[in-house]
This record gives C-alpha cells, structure tokens and sequence, in this order.
C-alpha cells in the first residue's frame, strides 16, 4: 500500500512537469511560427525588391544601349559632315586660287604699267635735277643782290632808330612841357582861387569900413578906432598885397 501511494504521487508530480514542458513547447513553437513569418516576409520583400532593382539594371542597360546606338549615329553623321565640310573647303580653296589667279593677271599688268611709269618718273627727276641745280646758281647771284639789299636796308634802318631816337627826345620834351603847362594852369588856378579868397576879403573890408563910416556920421562925439584895428592880424599880409 504504501508503495503504491508513493508511486501514484510520483505520478502526479510527472504529469504536472509534462503539461510544463508542453505548455513551453507550444510558446517556443508560437515563437518560431512568428519568426518564420517575419522572416518569409521579410524574404518577399527582398525579392520584391531585388526584382525591382533587376527590372531597373535593365532598363538602364537599355537605355545604355540605346543612347550607345545614338552616339555611334551621331558620330556617323559628324563625319559625314566632316567630310562635306572638307570637300566643300576644298572645292572653295581651289575656286578661291582660281580668283586669285585671275586677280593676279591685272596686277601684273599694272606692275609693268608702273614700271614704266617709275621709267618715266626717273627721267623726269633727272631733269628736275639739271633744273635744280641751275636754281642753285640763280639762288646764289640773288643771295648776293640780296645781301646788298639788306646791307642798304641795315644802313636805312640804322637812320630810321637814330630818326626815331630824336622824335623820342622830342617827344620827352614836349612831354615835359605840357607837364609845365598842366604845373602852370594848376599854379593859375590856385592863384585865382586866393584872388578870389582876397577879393571877397577885401569886399568884407569895405563893407565894414562902410558902416564905421556911418557910425560916424550918426556919432562924432565917439572916437572911432582906425581902420587897421579892424582887420584881424592874419589877414594883413592879404590887405598889403
């Protein structure tokens, strides 16, 4: 019996252990359930995106290709151009000779006109030449009448400054005697203002000696005083002259 109730106990405590273990289990389990998913998510959307980043590599290769074909079209066309443009500078380079070539004829001919006119110029300044050098002689003989000019102009110039130096001197004199002249009028005009000054003096002295002279006749008894006590000192001199 008791055994049996150890073992039964025991049981028990297993059994407990086991519901554990497998309740463990099946968390563990959810766990990677979730694990699983996140992972089987995050794979799509790796692929998802890696096919998108696939779908632009080639499109870029594409467009690559694309704009390599274009380049190369370019390319072709430039040296098709170039071509044209070469043969085209040619054709003008070889027209432009052409030109020059005509040009060049009627040059030469009025190089040789030239010639012959520079042939002409030469005898011409040979001639001149002669004719120079007659000038010369003739410029000489005129250079010594010339000198006997001015020889005789020097002699004519020389009486003209020493005419000229005595109209001076008596331009200097007449000069000084209009300045007596103006020193004279001045001299008369201040003379006939002191006459005039002394004229009116005098006038003044008559006229005193005017009333005096009726003062007397109306008083004879009163003793006049005579006439030079009348006049003030400083106009004596005046009443002399």
């Amino acid at each position: 019996v008791d055994i049996g109730e150890e073992s039964s106990t025991s049981g028990n405590v297993n059994t407990g252990d086991l519901k554990d273990e497998i309740a463990l289990l099946k968390e563990e389990a959810s766990r990677l359930e979730k694990e699983r998913d996140e992972f089987a998510l995050q794979t799509q959307n790796l692929s998802e995106q890696l096919c998108q980043e696939t779908a632009e590599r080639e499109y870029l290769q594409a467009k690559s290709s694309y704009l390599q074909v274009e380049i190369d079209i370019k390319q072709k066309l430039f040296e098709n151009d170039l071509d044209d443009l070469r043969a085209a500078n040619r054709d003008a380079i070889i027209a432009m000779h052409d030109d020059l070539s005509q040009q060049n004829l009627p040059l030469e001919l009025d190089n040789a006109r030239l010639r012959c006119q520079n042939d002409l110029v030469s005898n011409d300044l040979i001639n001149v030449t002669a004719e120079r050098d007659r000038d010369v002689v003739e410029n000489t003989a005129l250079a010594e009448e010339v000198g006997d000019v001015q020889s005789k102009w020097r002699a004519a110039l020389t009486n003209v400054q020493d005419l000229q130096t005595a109209a001076d001197c008596r331009e200097s004199e007449l000069l000084q005697i209009c300045a007596e002249l103006v020193s004279s009028a001045e001299i008369i005009a201040e003379l006939e203002s002191v006459n005039h000054c002394q004229s009116n003096k005098l006038a003044e002295l008559e006229m005193i000696v005017q009333g005096q002279s009726r003062s007397t006749l109306i008083t004879p008894e009163v003793e006049q005083p005579p006439v030079a006590t009348l006049v003030e000192t400083e106009d004596l001199p005046e009443l002399h002259a």
